[in-house]
């Protein structure tokens, strides 16, 4: 028979909980620490807001402007990797930190930082609203103003609003002319530049573009200059001067690698890959397209993932691989809808609905241009919207529904003008 042993189980317990407690972390109040590397790695365990204030208070020697614009920095490149949790939580710790220190221009700097993190999550509104409200803290700031207002201006060319965008482009520029802060102009331009060009006034794109370079070249920030450089292939492809083209795309590229750049070196190999595919040499551009992929998945670069694989599919839709084509553009749209891409959603679902026409199926090419349709409608993407119609239209003709495609085709034209 088994003797009631109660008195040495409580000890064992006892002796079990001190243990147990001396194993802990250190308590908030005890958590002093020396580096702010250490800082970090205590905010990653804490999740209430109070409890991080407190560890900025023990540790206020470490929370500098310093630390904060580390921080956004930090959260900025996890963001343009789409590691979009952790980026959001590093830019609400840098929040919190400049409040802690009362200072409101370093909060308004981590409120377009946030601005930035939702753009590159596709979600223009949400960052258009932290802009703006970024904008409302700056105006003794004009450092920050500038750069802000560029951001805008950028919003508002990604929602095709042109005339707005230009406005907050040319503000931009004159106040970061008046405080002589050229990179910022520098890229202002640039934004002009490449909306001129997207608007078909491509004597207006070169213009501006040729004179964001050569601030860029003055000031030496080799990645906003290759960039410039790139911007101005596009144009050249515009105005089918393939050749002239082809230079620029390969001087990017030539200096992307010189100066160790991968993904500006991946979006020039994948504007190479465009100007050959156009030329119908599809097996160079296949290769130019692949490369560009290898190097975007070993960077973790999900945009340019994005963009490889959808090239890589419409090649193989020119060389009539329409099921490898599928199969290419599923893997993108698969990582699309992952990291919320709702443009290049729209794009992959165009890509899928016009391959299923080249195999005849118009039932799911109907499907698929109607669901780009929708996603376009919701996040205000009208040349999306006007592209998608026009595809609905051409699937209602295939299937003899005249009537139908005619509603499409004039709701078309009355987007477009």
């Amino acid at each position: 028979m088994l003797k009631y042993q109660g008195t040495k189980i409580i000890k064992v317990i006892i002796i079990g909980v001190v243990l147990w407690i001396l194993n802990l972390p250190l308590s908030i109040e005890a958590r002093r620490v020396t580096t702010h590397e250490k800082l970090i790695e205590i905010l990653r365990e804490i999740t209430i807001k109070e409890e991080r204030m407190k560890i900025f208070e023990k540790n206020k020697e470490l929370i500098t402007t310093a630390f904060i614009i580390d921080l956004l920095k930090k959260s900025d490149e996890l963001g343009m990797k789409s590691q979009f949790g952790q980026a959001f939580s590093m830019n609400s710790w840098a929040k919190e930190a400049s409040d802690f220190l009362k200072d409101k221009n370093i909060h308004a700097y981590s409120l377009m930082c946030l601005g930035k993190l939702f753009f590159y999550q596709s979600n223009p509104f949400q960052a258009l609203k932290h802009y703006q409200k970024a904008l409302e803290l700056f105006q003794e700031d004009s450092k920050g103003r500038g750069e802000t207002l560029r951001h805008i201006g950028d919003v508002y060319h990604h929602l095709g609003r042109y005339a707005e965008a230009l406005a907050k482009y040319q503000e931009a520029i004159e106040v970061n002319r008046k405080i002589d802060y050229l990179k910022e102009e520098a890229k202002a331009l640039s934004g002009i530049g490449f909306l001129y060009y997207e608007l078909g006034k491509n004597e207006d794109a070169l213009t501006n573009l040729k004179a964001a370079l050569k601030v860029f070249m003055k000031v030496k920030t080799y990645e906003d200059m290759t960039e410039c450089i790139s911007k101005i292939g596009l144009v050249y492809f515009d105005l089918g001067r393939n050749k002239d083209a082809l230079k620029n795309f390969r001087k990017a590229l030539e200096i992307n690698r010189k100066i160790g750049y991968p993904k500006g070196e991946a979006n020039d190999l994948l504007n190479i890959g465009v100007v050959y595919s156009h030329l119908g040499r599809y097996e160079e551009a296949l290769k130019s397209f692949q490369d560009a992929l290898k190097i975007c998945r070993n960077i973790d670069y999900l945009r340019g993932q994005v963009a490889s694989l959808g090239n890589i599919g419409v090649v193989y839709t020119h060389l009539g691989k329409y099921e490898e084509a599928l199969r290419i553009f599923y893997e993108s749209l698969k990582i699309c809808k992952e990291a919320n891409y709702s443009k290049d959603i729209v794009k992959d679902l165009n890509n899928i609905g016009i391959t299923y026409i080249h195999l005849g199926n118009y039932e799911e090419a109907l499907k698929n241009f109607q669901d780009a349709l929708k996603i376009c409608r919701n996040i205000g993407y009208s040349r999306g919207e006007v592209a998608n119609l026009g595809n609905i239209g051409v699937v209602y003709t295939h299937l003899g529904k005249y009537e139908e495609a005619l509603k499409k085709y004039q709701e078309l034209l009355s987007i477009h003008k």
